[in-house]
């Protein structure tokens, strides 16, 4: 039998980041002697649970034992590795697993009523539960609870580190964490979105709902007969949208719209757009309550600057969207440690000005904050380029 060696971790918000590097060196020279393994003894029931326990509203007490066994062998954050020649290279994961293991975006346009808080260490806003803000994958729910930073980001990409990474967590009823990530960087050219994946949406939004109405007047229904509604885009109209969109989002890709003054993330170029939203309102100390956030969150911005194509599927009322997502099992990233979280991290990275990177990093006094990439251990990654975006969240 091997030797266990007993932990106690209060208030574990308040961590520091010596703690998380003390913490990681004990589970190295814990792993040299033999994979030992953390098995919590008291679980938290706070809803707030997050890749980051010491990131979630509320003061967490926690117990846990490190003993024999396989823990630290599913850690994160890890190098993901995109060089065919490389043995750990990110394999493309196939159509009929995307099909049968489906991803999809429950996101309503704009969320209102979110807040903020500084913790010290992180930025985090809270999405507030009548959102209705999930994810579903593996036949499960996920609701998102709040997302956070790290500068520079968790995450490596061929071993290189980006500015920042912002992880949305997801939790479902079983206490079962699935982690978003994005990855940002001032060494890009920024792209303005064109929002046509917004009014996309709401175009969806206005088939689909005069679909239902038809079906519950038990009228004849053609699915793709909208010649009786002056409100509603022609199949044509749809398509010449979805054309312009597909452009628009392509050339944004390559970064075409780039209108940054001197092409890059310096301090005079534009903000990102999904950060403007809220930036305003970033507490530059430690605060002790949340903070409302003033302005509503889309997070539209994100997806369409991620995607190239998008496609419309009325009778599903979603847009299926070629998003590519790094896909694998790990842990939370600060203590404990908890294993059994699944990631998945956009390939596609995205643009931050100087100015926002700089605001950011200060709330916390530009300290690192974020933990070393962990060895694969036998675990592999998967590249997902099939998801869909819901158009309409029915009651």
């Amino acid at each position: 039998m091997g030797q266990c060696i007993s932990m106690k971790v209060n208030d574990t918000k308040h961590l520091s980041k010596e703690h998380i590097k003390d913490h990681d060196k004990r589970m190295k020279a814990a792993d040299k002697k033999g994979s030992k393994k953390v098995r919590r003894s008291e679980e938290s029931s706070d809803e707030e649970t997050s890749d980051e326990q010491i990131d979630a509203g509320g003061s967490n007490k926690m117990d846990f034992q490190v003993c024999d066994g396989d823990f630290g062998k599913s850690q994160s954050p890890i190098n993901i590795v995109t060089s065919c020649s490389d043995p750990l290279c990110a394999q493309n994961k196939p159509l009929q697993d995307c099909q049968s293991d489906p991803l999809r975006f429950n996101y309503p346009d704009s969320i209102r009523g979110c807040t903020i808080i500084n913790t010290g260490h992180t930025v985090q806003i809270n999405i507030p539960a009548h959102s209705k803000c999930s994810l579903y994958k593996g036949g499960k729910v996920y609701q998102l609870k709040q997302f956070h930073f790290h500068t520079p980001s968790e995450h490596t990409i061929d071993s290189k580190q980006y500015e920042m990474e912002m992880h949305l967590v997801h939790v479902n009823e079983e206490n079962e964490i699935a982690v978003l990530g994005f990855i940002f960087t001032t060494q890009q050219t920024y792209k303005k979105p064109s929002l046509l994946l917004s009014k996309s949406r709401k175009n969806l939004i206005k088939k689909t709902k005069s679909l239902i109405m038809r079906a519950q007047q038990n009228q004849d229904m053609d699915m793709h007969d909208d010649e009786d509604s002056e409100e509603l885009d022609t199949d044509d109209e749809w398509d010449d949208d979805t054309a312009k969109l597909t452009k628009k989002v392509g050339d944004s890709a390559t970064g075409i719209l780039a209108t940054s003054p001197r092409g890059r993330g310096d301090s005079v170029a534009p903000g990102n757009d999904f950060l403007a939203q809220f930036w305003d309102d970033l507490p530059l100390k430690k605060t002790e309550s949340e903070i409302r956030v003033e302005n509503p969150i889309s997070f539209d911005y994100l997806f369409e600057t991620s995607a190239k194509h998008f496609k419309k599927n009325v009778q599903s009322n979603e847009i299926e969207i070629d998003m590519e997502i790094f896909e694998y099992q790990g842990s939370l990233t600060t203590p404990p440690f908890t294993e059994g979280v699944q990631w998945m991290v956009s390939k596609s990275t995205h643009f931050i000005n100087v100015k926002q990177l700089n605001k950011l990093s200060s709330c916390w006094g530009h300290h690192n904050n974020a933990r070393e990439v962990q060895e694969y251990h036998g675990r592999s990654v998967q590249i997902r380029n099939q998801s869909s975006l819901r158009g309409y969240f029915f009651n």
